[in-house]
């Protein structure tokens, strides 16, 4: 039996407006959210020829605590359990690994990330989850929350 909810985030607002979403979801069903961030792999081969891979590993961690730290703060102050986890790679096959690995409920995830084109209606990897999902995928958008 599936359970539980993944989160996805980057720290934008369509992100931490999808865990404000979640969380409802989560209290309803007595369920724990799965917070995930994915950060692309840094290490390239030009990277490496100016950058050590300890550093190049600490910066990618110091992103990702950047991109998680408006989650964590409204997570601390909830009354649910959750887990916060990081992943390195791309994060549409990530997402999708960890749906599948974790047999999550839903996948609540925010219309639009950081990355995303002005004027797109979804993000790349957004639409990705949509058409590959082994589960419900919740888009949830600011444009939907301010009406």
């Amino acid at each position: 039996m599936r359970k539980h909810i993944l989160v996805p985030t980057d720290g934008s607002e369509d992100a931490t407006l999808a865990l404000q979403e979640a969380m409802t979801y989560a209290q309803q069903l007595d369920e724990k959210i799965i917070l995930l961030h994915v950060q692309p792999h840094l290490t390239t081969f030009h990277t490496r020829r100016f950058f050590s891979e300890a550093d190049i590993h600490a910066y990618e961690e110091q992103l990702s605590e950047e991109a998680l730290a408006p989650a964590k703060e409204i997570l601390k102050n909830a009354n649910l359990a959750y887990e916060i986890k990081m992943r390195l790679g791309d994060p549409k096959q990530e997402i999708l690994a960890e749906a599948d690995t974790e047999q999550v409920r839903m996948i609540v995830v925010g219309a639009k990330g950081e990355g995303a084109l002005l004027g797109s209606l979804l993000g790349s990897v957004t639409y990705g989850l949509v058409q590959h999902s082994p589960c419900p995928v919740m888009v949830v958008s600011h444009r939907q929350a301010n009406k």
